[in-house]
């Protein structure tokens, strides 16, 4: 079994979702194949953690209604009420490359 306690650097990325508005339809999938992890409706309360070693893509029905945490980064809500949004994210600190 894997020795819990050693704290490595996260390996890939990490990206949680946390809905925070009433609901949002959620996409999430890799950026290398399309596979998709998940994809429905989640409602307020839910959280859902998803983990790829490359990339992460999401697609947020009601961005205003999602908050996001990346590799440990608290990106707050991406949209507004109602807004569709397209996110994708890779290993590393996710406010560093706004570029």
């Amino acid at each position: 079994s894997p020795t819990v306690g050693a704290r490595r650097p996260v390996n890939g990325v990490v990206a949680k979702v946390t809905i925070t508005g009433s609901s949002s339809w959620v996409s999430a999938s890799n950026g290398k194949n399309g596979t998709v992890f998940f994809e429905g409706i989640l409602d307020e309360g839910q959280t859902k953690t998803f983990r790829d070693k490359k990339k992460v893509r999401l697609v947020l029905g009601n961005a205003g209604a999602v908050s996001l945490t990346v590799n440990g980064r608290d990106l707050g809500t991406p949209g507004g009420d109602g807004d569709v949004v397209r996110v994708e994210f890779g290993p590393g600190d996710p406010t560093e490359n706004d570029g």
